[in-house]
């Protein structure tokens, strides 16, 4: 199961890679569910000009993230207090929000959607992954979550 994860978590690095924004210079990017920190990493990389923030929970992921890249602004806690400290952190909404691995399973895109949306500003963009259980990996392996959703926020499982 260790090999599945892993294997599944660097091919959804590379299937996020393809929908990534090249528009995006000197704004802030919020990964949620930044794990240890590859993704956050990747896009303070990207995106040198502009300031992200990695969110995680876990102490031993966090811990790895922080060792990987000083680019980034890392912020332990947990998902509860998420929605209040993207508010602090920018106020007028996020460019780029990428939430991957880090939601409820029990979670639909539409509810991630409308959780999320007054932290995008207007013009920014929300992707979104699906959670880490092998039932949400399947579904989308399966094409079983896809579509566009309602104005700007576009969903995405196509896979490489």
């Amino acid at each position: 199961m260790s090999r599945l994860y892993h294997d599944l978590y660097e091919r959804t690095l590379t299937d996020l890679w393809a929908h990534l924004p090249p528009e995006i210079e000197g704004g802030r990017i919020a990964d949620l569910g930044c794990h240890d920190g590859v993704m956050s990493d990747i896009l303070a990389a990207t995106y040198p000009k502009s300031r992200v923030y990695g969110f995680g929970q876990s102490r031993l992921g966090m811990d790895r993230a922080r060792s990987l890249s000083k680019a980034v602004s890392w912020v332990e806690m947990p998902p509860q207090g998420w929605a209040d400290e993207l508010r602090q952190i920018a106020p007028g909404g996020f460019d780029l929000l990428i939430c991957q691995a880090g939601l409820p399973p029990q979670d639909s895109v539409s509810m991630i959607a409308e959780r999320f949306r007054p932290h995008i500003k207007s013009g920014g963009r929300l992707m979104v992954q699906v959670p880490v259980t092998l039932n949400g990996w399947m579904a989308v392996l399966s094409g079983g979550v896809s579509g566009v959703g309602e104005g700007e926020l576009k969903t995405y499982a196509k896979l490489t």
